[in-house]
């Protein structure tokens, strides 16, 4: 199938905007394409630097409440440090008088987590539009036609898509609330 008969479908919208839901209903009311993200490979790179179970990565991502919270799967020194071991210690406190901010002073939320990795681990060493291109290579080796992504927001990556000639569509979802405060992410133009 050429590139041309393939149509992506990126949503481009903040976070709790609806995008998984929207993705997900599409793929349903067509009948056929494929569900993808940008970050799936993120998610594997993020489980290899922090050395933790890519499913579980996945899984604590996944809960809204727990995504934004510090975890000490997410060291931000060296785990072994002295440093790291002082952090710790304020994450236990922070997390007895339910006190984020202590807790946030060693340890990243898989939110953060993610951003940290793509945009100061990976980007500086593989470019802006390594994701970009890791979504592209998914599409080329898949005969479907329709793809149906929910997690647009760096013009690199978007680019490196439209780029290959596809028939491409950013979808933007407005929600109440919704912003892309504290994401890498933007609303594109």
């Amino acid at each position: 199938m050429g590139n041309n008969q393939k149509t992506v479908v990126i949503f481009n919208s903040p976070p709790n905007s609806g995008k998984d839901v929207a993705v997900q209903y599409l793929r349903g009311y067509f009948c056929t394409g494929e569900v993808l993200a940008f970050k799936d490979e993120l998610y594997l790179d993020t489980a290899r630097h922090f050395d933790v179970d890519v499913e579980d990565l996945v899984a604590y991502h996944s809960d809204r409440d727990l995504k934004e919270l510090p975890n000490t799967m997410f060291p931000k020194y060296q785990s072994e440090s002295l440093k790291q071991y002082f952090f710790s210690l304020l994450y236990i406190i922070g997390l007895l008088i339910n006190n984020r901010h202590l807790m946030s002073l060693g340890y990243y939320s898989s939110r953060e987590a993610l951003i940290h990795v793509s945009e100061s681990v990976v980007k500086p060493l593989k470019g802006k539009d390594y994701y970009g291109k890791k979504l592209v290579e998914k599409i080329e080796g898949s005969s479907e036609r329709f793809y149906f992504v929910s997690d647009g927001g760096m013009k690199e990556e978007l680019s490196s898509v439209a780029d290959k000639g596809y028939n491409v569509i950013i979808a933007q979802l407005m929600r109440s609330g919704a912003t892309f405060d504290g994401d890498s992410r933007s609303l594109l133009n």
